[in-house]
């Protein structure tokens, strides 16, 4: 691992994502495909090299990362980068948890972008690699028996969340990556609190405040475990002088999760403004994600028969 890091180090990588942000499905495109049927969409994205011929839709998503993430390779130090791969680890640590428990193939599930090869998971959970990034391998055996007391497949997520947030928090190593996983670390605990405050889940709300928490946030969890038991209210005046305040600007989850990604797609952009380095690669990485998902969001709205104004209505920013 690089001690130090060059911006210069980075002008050929960036050079390369600069071409290819053009390339990401925006939100201009995004309105001109709602209007199509969902055939004509993928017909219309595979004339534009966006789609695989004859993929299916989570075939095709997946591509899309895969395709952005490889560009990696060419990184003089892909371990800048990690933050934004861990997720994808913890994805496929969790499916193939889930999927043993189960006696289900986790293959089609995985997301194979993460920093770990997907191949080396068929052991989970009595052979752990030991290439996993370390709070996620050593959370692993903590997970999997606290399904295994409490018949509870959400100890799985609880784990390995805290774990990747743990391991990201500690692979920033620039002030752009800090940033994204401090934002999104106490919109995650933010949103959490007001969840549980909106269910009235009493003490309960409290244990699994304590259980969700994920490290990394501006908030400790002593405060906001002490929002909680004042109630929304207090939740929502502490909120309202930060700069997650749209967040709370709605009571609607939907539009709150929509703010949410938002909020994170804008501090990615920052990533735009700066003529070389690896925030070009950050910025543009974030943006083929938050494509992905917008995608996803419109072929599924598609399937089910939505009308374009209301599926264009739940799309997020998009990086271009």
């Amino acid at each position: 691992m690089a001690n130090t890091y060059l911006p210069n180090d980075y002008l050929y990588l960036s050079a390369r994502m600069r071409a290819k942000e053009m390339g990401i499905v925006g939100k201009e495109r995004l309105v001109r495909l709602a209007a199509m049927s969902y055939e004509e969409i993928c017909a219309t994205l595979s004339s534009e090299g966006v789609w695989p011929a004859g993929a299916t839709r989570e075939e095709a998503l997946a591509a899309m990362l895969r395709e952005a993430f490889a560009l990696l390779s060419d990184a003089p130090d892909p371990t800048v980068f990690a933050f934004l791969r861990y997720p994808y680890d913890c994805h496929n640590l969790k499916t193939a948890l889930k999927c043993h428990v189960l006696s289900r193939d986790p293959a089609p599930l995985y997301l194979d972008v993460g920093t770990v090869p997907t191949s080396t998971l068929d052991g989970l959970p009595a052979s752990v690699p030991q290439s996993l990034p370390a709070h996620m391998r050593e959370a692993v055996e903590t997970a999997y028996n606290a399904f295994l007391q409490n018949n509870d497949p959400r100890e799985i997520d609880f784990s390995l969340d805290a774990a990747c947030f743990a391991d990201m928090v500690e692979s920033c190593r620039l002030p752009l990556a800090r940033e994204l996983v401090r934002a999104r670390a106490e919109m995650t605990n933010l949103r959490t609190c007001r969840r549980l405050l909106a269910m009235q889940a009493g003490e309960l709300g409290e244990r699994m405040l304590s259980r969700a928490f994920l490290a990394g946030g501006e908030s400790s969890l002593d405060t906001l475990l002490a929002l909680y038991r004042e109630g929304e209210e207090k939740l929502r005046e502490y909120v309202a002088k930060g700069a997650y305040a749209a967040l709370f600007a709605t009571d609607d989850p939907a539009a709150i999760d929509r703010a949410a990604d938002d909020h994170y797609l804008a501090l990615a952009r920052k990533g735009a403004r700066v003529p070389f380095g690896a925030e070009v690669v950050i910025g543009y990485l974030v943006g083929v994600e938050y494509a992905v998902k917008n995608l996803r969001i419109l072929l599924v709205a598609k399937e089910a028969g939505e009308d374009a104004e209301t599926l264009t209505g739940r799309l997020r920013e998009s990086y271009v």
